[in-house]
């Protein structure tokens, strides 16, 4: 038989990395086998509950502020800790491990930025300048 001699291309995963939802990075990692090189458990975080409160005045009245976006009077409110404790699952971090652990066997779109190292200038060598 003639043509039996060509190859299928490995076709990668492809993903939207805005988009990516934590049973995408999961059912990738089972599939593939990959349960060894990334935890996807340690973004899982224990925080403390919080209750909002009005904030009062010496005389017992609310204070009150002027939003910057509508321009209303709104109340001002503190958070105060409950003493429970709630679970909830970092996202945002995950997908940026995962993107980083796989990000030359999947096809990204929309892939986040990579963060560019700022200069810090200190102020001797600002004012060094001057002489």
């Amino acid at each position: 038989m003639k043509g039996d001699i060509t190859m299928a291309k490995e076709e990668k995963t492809a993903f939207d990395f805005n988009k990516l939802t934590l049973e995408d990075m999961v059912k990738f990692v089972v599939d593939n086998e990959l349960k060894d090189k990334i935890d996807l458990k340690q973004f899982l975080e224990t925080r403390d509950k919080y209750k909002l409160v009005n904030v009062n005045d010496a005389e017992g009245k609310p204070q009150t502020y002027v939003s910057k976006k509508t321009g209303k009077i709104k109340i001002k409110k503190k958070q105060i800790p409950t003493g429970e404790k709630t679970e909830r699952y970092n996202l945002f971090k995950a997908k940026r491990e995962f993107y980083s652990k796989f990000k030359n066997d999947i096809d990204w779109t929309n892939p986040p930025k990579e963060k560019q190292e700022k200069k810090a200038k200190k102020a001797t060598a600002i004012l060094s300048l001057l002489d």
